[in-house]
């Protein structure tokens, strides 16, 4: 055993000291290399919020979800009703009928073009279902109808089991 001039006891004090820097060095590089990324994301987020709100496609999943770190922050379970709902692509007739897999865009309740708007606010066919979600959200002291992006925001709970409570098999 090597004895340092002040003694065996100051090995441990020896040894706390490296590691005391040790651990410095690696907070101040994870300090460091955090932040730095941190910056890198920031910048990233904001030019694609900026290509979010000036581009001409999207409207209507811009309408539920016009700003992007809040939705990226956000956990919900997404199935191809929701995201139909919420895009404006895929199972409704206005859609379909677009890249011509539907002959006419009209919703079997034949009050409109089948859109997603036409499903949460008009259709006579989910006309229950809707009744339901009006109800949660006015029991909660929210207005009818909310702003889309609000479904999302202060209502996901009522606005999922909406969509979930939808057979879009009788939407077709």
């Amino acid at each position: 055993m090597t004895h340092s001039k002040e003694g065996p006891s100051a090995l441990p004090r020896l040894v706390h000291l490296m590691t005391t820097c040790f651990m410095n060095c690696v907070h101040m590089h994870t300090h460091t290399h955090t932040h730095t990324h941190s910056k890198i994301n920031k910048k990233g987020l904001e030019q694609w919020q900026q290509q979010w709100n000036n581009t001409a496609k999207g409207a209507v999943c811009r309408s539920f979800f016009p700003r992007l770190e809040p939705r990226l922050k956000m956990k919900m379970p997404i199935t191809p009703e929701f995201t139909a709902l919420v895009t404006g692509h895929g199972k409704t007739e206005s859609y379909l009928y677009r890249f011509k897999l539907a002959d006419d865009p009209t919703c079997p309740c034949n009050e409109g073009q089948q859109t997603s708007d036409h499903i949460i606010s008009e259709c006579n066919i989910v006309e229950a279902q809707r009744s339901a979600l009006i109800k949660q959200i006015l029991v909660s002291g929210g207005s009818w109808p909310p702003a889309k992006d609000k479904l999302i925001t202060e209502y996901l709970k009522a606005f999922l089991s909406f969509v979930k409570s939808i057979d879009f098999q009788k939407l077709t």
